[in-house]
Formats: C-alpha cells, sequence, structure tokens
C-alpha cells in the first residue's frame, strides 16, 4: 500500500506538470508539427490527408502524405493516427494537439517505474519514476507534438515485455517494438542493435540460455522489417541522405578546404582524407553529446529553454555515483547499459556532417541516465552512515529536487513564453486577426518570405481545414503553387517593390520581407519582450476603431489565449498602433 501511494502521488505530479496551463503554454506550433495536425485533421474529416491521395494504412508501407513531401518533411509514420483521437473530440485547440503527449508523458513514469522494478526493485523503481517525473526534458516533450516520446515510450515496453515474457509470449514484444519503429524516423537507427542486445541480456541473464528460437525469430522479424524499409526509401522520396557517411560530400569539402591551406608536406595525405574527418565528426559528436554544458546547464536550442539543461544539476551526482555502483555491484546490467547508452546516441552520431546537438536524437538515452541516478541515489540511502537517518535525508533530497522542479516549471511557463520567438506567436495572432478580418475587407494579401508556412499555420490556428474548405485548401497545397488563398485571404511571395495600396484591400507585409517602411499609416502585429513588428497591417477594418495601445500591457497568462477574446479585446490587446 505504501508503495502503492508513491507511485500514485508521483504521477500526480507528472499529472500537474504536464497537463498545468497546457492550454496556454507552449504559445504556438512550431512547423515540423503543423505537418502531422493537419493531415490528422484532415483524415478526421475525410479519413484522407490533404491531397486526398493518401489514407492510414499507407503508413505500414512506408509512404508520406503529399502534403509533408512538398515541404520537405518526410515524418514519422504512426504519430499521424496517434492524433486523431484527441483532435476528434478537441479539435485544433492548443490542449487537443497537446493532449496525447501529455498523456504518453504520464504513460512513460509508469513504464519506467516498472522496467526498473523488473531490473533492481520497487525502492530503486520509485526513485526512478519520480526522477521521469520531474525531468525537465520528458516535461518539454509532453508538452509539445513532437514525437520522439513515442518511440521512447515503445522502445521501453517493448524492452519490458521482453524481461517478462516466457516461451512464444516473447513475440509479444515486436508490436510494440513496431510501433517505436513508427513513431520516428530519428530513432528508427536504434531499432535493430537495441532489439539485438535487449534480447541477448535477456537470454543469457534474465532466462538464463532457454526460448533461443524465439529470440532468433523476433530478430529475423526485425531484420526484415528493416530490409523492407530500406527498398522502399531507396524507390521512394527519402531521407537516407541525411545519413553521415564517410562520402557525404561536406567531409570532401573540408578534406580539400585543410589541404589547401597547409604547407606541402608528405604526412598531409596521411592525417587530412575522409576517413580521418570522419572520425574527427564521431568524435566530437560524441564529446558534445556528453558534455555537462549540454546535459545540464544549457542544453540546445531545439530544447529552447536557453538557461536550462536536459537534467537538473544535482542529477549530475546519482548519474556518476549511479555509474560506479552499478559497475561494482551488477556488472552485467552495467555492460547492457553502457551498450544501450552507445546505441541511443548513434541517431545523432549518423545524422549528416553538422555537429551541433539535437536532443530529440538522443531522446532513449534520457530514460537509460534517469534509471542509473536512480540506481545511484538508492545506495547513496542504503550507506550504513545513512541508513538510519534515510527517511529524513530522503525527505531533504526530494525536498530539494521539488525546489528544482518548481524553478524549472516557472522558468518553463513564465520566463520562456516571453523570450525567443521559438514557437512563433506573432503568427497565431495573425491568424486570429485574418479570421477576424475575412468577413469585414473585401480582399487580404499577405506578403511573407513563406506563404505555404504561413498559410498552413493559418489553417491551423483559424480551424480552416473543414468539411467545405477542404477541397479549396487540396488545390492550394498542391506542388508548385506560389501563391495561397482562402476565402478572400491571399498569402503571397514578398514584392521587390510595396505594392500601392487599393481601397477595400487590406495588406499585411511580413517585417522579413526588409521593404523598409517608414511610414506610421499602419498597424502591427509584434514580438515579445522586446514589441519590434514582425506583421505590419495597412488599410485595417477591423481593429481601427477601437483604443489601441503602443506596446503590449497586462501580460498573464490569459495573454495567451487570444482565441477566448471578443473582437475588441483582441485588438486591443494584440494589435498595436504605431504611435
Amino acid at each position: 500500500m505504501k508503495t502503492r501511494l508513491l507511485l500514485f502521488g508521483i504521477l500526480i505530479i507528472a499529472v500537474l506538470l504536464r497537463f498545468l496551463f497546457l492550454d496556454k503554454v507552449p504559445t504556438g506550433i512550431f512547423n515540423d508539427e503543423l505537418t502531422y495536425l493537419l493531415v490528422s485533421k484532415s483524415i478526421v474529416l475525410t479519413g484522407r490527408d490533404i491531397t486526398g491521395l493518401w489514407s492510414p494504412l499507407s503508413v505500414f508501407f512506408f509512404h508520406y502524405p503529399q502534403g509533408a513531401l512538398q515541404t520537405g518533411l518526410i515524418q514519422a509514420e504512426l504519430p499521424y493516427l496517434l492524433f486523431l483521437p484527441a483532435i476528434g473530440i478537441f479539435g485544433l485547440t492548443m490542449f487537443g494537439v497537446h493532449v496525447t503527449n501529455a498523456v504518453a508523458g504520464v504513460c512513460l513514469v509508469i513504464v519506467i517505474y516498472l522496467l526498473t522494478k523488473k531490473l533492481f526493485d520497487k525502492n530503486v523503481a520509485l526513485i526512478a519514476a519520480f526522477f521521469t517525473a520531474i525531468n525537465p526534458w520528458f516535461i518539454v516533450s509532453s508538452r509539445t507534438s513532437y514525437e520522439s516520446i513515442y518511440a521512447v515510450l515503445f522502445y521501453l515496453l517493448g524492452i519490458y515485455i521482453l524481461f517478462i515474457a516466457k516461451r512464444w509470449y516473447i513475440l509479444l514484444s515486436f508490436p510494440v517494438f513496431l510501433l517505436a519503429f513508427y513513431s520516428y524516423i530519428g530513432t528508427k537507427l536504434i531499432f535493430l542493435p537495441l532489439i539485438f542486445f535487449s534480447c541477448l541480456y535477456v537470454y543469457l541473464v534474465t532466462n538464463h540460455k532457454k526460448y533461443l528460437l524465439q529470440y532468433i525469430i523476433l530478430n529475423l522479424a526485425a531484420v526484415v522489417l528493416i530490409v523492407l524499409f530500406l527498398f522502399a526509401q531507396v524507390h521512394s522520396s527519402t531521407r537516407l541522405s541525411e545519413v553521415l557517411t564517410i562520402n557525404n560530400p561536406v567531409i570532401s569539402q573540408q578534406v580539400d578546404a585543410i589541404r589547401k591551406t597547409s604547407v606541402a608536406n608528405p604526412f598531409i595525405p596521411v592525417f587530412t582524407n575522409k576517413a580521418t574527418i570522419f572520425m574527427t565528426i564521431l568524435i566530437t559528436k560524441t564529446f558534445k553529446i556528453f558534455s555537462f554544458d549540454y546535459l545540464f546547464v544549457s542544453g540546445d536550442s531545439f530544447f529552447a529553454m536557453w538557461r536550462h539543461g536536459l537534467f537538473y544539476v544535482i542529477d549530475a551526482i546519482f548519474l556518476l555515483i549511479g555509474f560506479a555502483s552499478m559497475y561494482v555491484k551488477r556488472k552485467k546490467i552495467f555492460w547492457w547499459f553502457f551498450a544501450l547508452i552507445g546505441i541511443s546516441i548513434l541517431p545523432q552520431l549518423f545524422y549528416s556532417a553538422s555537429v551541433d546537438n539535437f536532443t530529440p536524437h538522443i531522446a532513449f538515452l534520457i530514460p537509460l541516465f534517469l534509471i542509473i541516478m536512480a540506481f545511484g541515489l538508492w545506495q547513496v540511502l542504503t550507506l550504513s552512515i545513512i541508513k538510519k537517518y534515510r527517511n529524513y535525508f530522503m525527505a531533504a533530497i526530494v525536498f530539494i529536487y521539488l525546489i528544482f522542479t518548481l524553478n524549472f516549471f516557472v522558468m518553463y511557463i513564465f520566463q520562456n513564453s516571453m523570450v525567443g520567438n521559438f514557437y512563433d506567436f506573432p503568427s497565431r495572432t495573425l491568424s486570429l486577426y485574418l479570421q477576424g478580418i475575412q468577413s469585414k475587407s473585401g480582399k487580404v494579401i499577405v506578403y511573407t518570405g513563406s506563404p505555404q508556412i504561413l498559410f498552413r499555420k493559418y489553417l491551423f490556428y483559424s480551424d480552416g481545414l473543414t468539411i467545405s474548405s477542404i477541397n479549396t485548401v487540396r488545390k492550394e497545397i498542391a506542388a508548385g503553387s506560389r501563391t495561397f488563398s482562402l476565402n478572400n485571404v491571399q498569402f503571397q511571395y514578398c514584392p521587390d517593390v510595396m505594392i500601392p495600396l487599393q481601397k477595400g484591400v487590406t495588406v499585411i507585409y511580413d517585417v522579413g520581407c526588409n521593404l523598409n517602411q517608414n511610414d506610421n499609416n499602419h498597424l502591427n502585429v509584434v514580438q515579445l519582450p522586446d514589441d519590434g513588428p514582425v506583421y505590419k497591417i495597412y488599410n485595417d477594418s477591423l481593429c481601427s476603431d477601437f483604443s489601441l495601445h503602443r506596446f503590449p500591457s497586462n501580460i498573464d497568462l490569459s495573454y495567451f489565449a487570444p482565441e477566448k477574446y471578443s473582437t475588441k479585446d483582441f485588438c486591443e490587446k494584440y494589435i498595436l498602433k504605431v504611435k
């Protein structure tokens, strides 16, 4: 009963950190998420993607929505289907598009508890569940529509089934591993080695060399899937070109550049060639992945916290203790974890020639570290010098972690919403403005450097993808189109010079068009917190009659729910006058 109550309390913490203010933070949808969400909405409406040429069953044959191909974003197969229930119930609302990930984040806490309990005991498992519930990376990824969390969830669940299954039930793990494979493009690379090393450990250690036939069949099925996937990729649009190989053009360019700027000597070909540059890139990536600054202090640009790492600083202590203790006391598990850690970083090591960190590629590394940290903390708690005061020490550790967690959550909710422009809140504001003005203006033209992306955001935020509009939208996203329209709103590429204004036509310029408009005869949509204009509105017919402000005011969390405001309140809060 005590264990159940503690686990229930941990789950409550996980739920709060993932669901609290979920309708307001994140403040918008990033470009990569749009493909999943718009295609899922189209499936809810019509049973097919926006083009009408692709159905959900196609995902299992490695066919992708044409809309994804046109934007160069060939994404994972399964998330289109995972989002369907929530979008069907809640629509394209901020809560509706994030709730599926939030549920997955809570489920991940349970799966890590079960797996850790099987590997060690319930005490380590409770600590691992607690660490997972409050981990910064898992909190953030659970509050987005990004797909890496599903791959982590299903891979861990598949491994857990391997540990508890006997005889032919072992093969029940394959459908779960299959879901992991379909969940995220980036972690497809770990599919085969992860299954092989997990089967090898369970076969040798847990099941004492029993059920060899079942493990062989499972691995052969994994090999067949990989072969089919590679065959499909070779004969279709593919992302295989993103995989880093020794023949990557960037490597050849680096070799040429170094040789041209080096003094001639016989050792140049020996130490400066494609093999040495290739190995240098791999080594650099490895050190950057495991750097203290990246993991515990700053993260990367995708994590977008700017002042926080993927873990808490205090985690580093228990991670080091856990590694050392596991090597001394549980050597077999240590070497299995060591292999899994090496496998988990493969997606980042072999993704392009760039050495910048990209956290989703190492998503499977994070739960491994959390379990090791949990083992390390439990080893501290079982020391004879602490054992007598274990409850007090544990209470102090929990208190310290809750302080760290509260600091992170406040930073994420109340500070990160204001800084940077990662989720492009101005595009959300503009989309709602366009939704309001379309019935008040004869025509609305938006000039921007990326009309298709802004058009897709407009469809999302204004809920413009409906049964009545789907055919129009299908025509607009056709390959090669340079102008995108819905009703009387039109998105075009930036002109070379400002277009003369026409009566009854509202014109909006993205400041990225760099047309150097110096007049004051317009309204602004600005970014936070510097109030810099992002979109300039000419010939407004929606907000000009209201009392507009020059700067944003009264910014609290309700500011990030602009859909709930009346036209008057929306204009006075989000649309600003120049002077």
